[in-house]
């Protein structure tokens, strides 16, 4: 039995897999452009880290958003990037996989963001319930936190 190679596409893998190789990774939380509060001096990144890992010192318990957010996103976003993977490899185009980077940004960024309205986090403390007054929300006051969330791609 022999063997013939009708078409070859050789180069065209060997190019896409080095475009792959050079596509960036997917981070999600406080970008620097979003990262100043209109009503604050502390900016959301700062605030962010200080409810994500809390603050003994200031006595704020760690209410990790980000965590759980990311977490309940990851099998939807790998299933998304397996599927770009499998599409810029069969249409030799790394652009099917950079399409997928931004459609998981995207999915990771509103499930983080859907952590703040979900119900998931520690309910507040009674001596935080009186500060606030009628807002109940953990991490919500103004919204500009959980609106502040989103995801890069470098």
């Amino acid at each position: 039995m022999s063997v013939s190679v009708l078409v070859d596409h050789t180069k065209e893998l060997m190019a896409t897999l080095e475009k792959l190789a050079k596509v960036g990774s997917i981070f999600v939380g406080v970008p620097e452009e979003k990262a100043s509060r209109k009503s604050s001096e502390m900016n959301n990144a700062t605030l962010a880290a200080i409810h994500e890992l809390g603050s003994p010192a200031a006595n704020i318990p760690a209410r990790p958003f980000l965590k759980i957010g990311i977490a309940k996103a990851q099998k939807e976003c790998v299933n998304i990037l397996g599927i770009g993977a499998a599409k810029a490899l069969a249409n030799f185009d790394a652009g099917d996989l950079v399409k997928a980077q931004d459609k998981a940004g995207l999915v990771a960024q509103n499930s983080v963001r859907g952590v703040f309205t979900s119900g998931e986090l520690k309910p507040l403390a009674e001596s935080t319930l009186k500060k606030k007054g009628k807002k109940t929300t953990p991490l919500i006051d103004t919204g500009s936190l959980r609106t502040s969330i989103s995801y890069v791609v470098r």
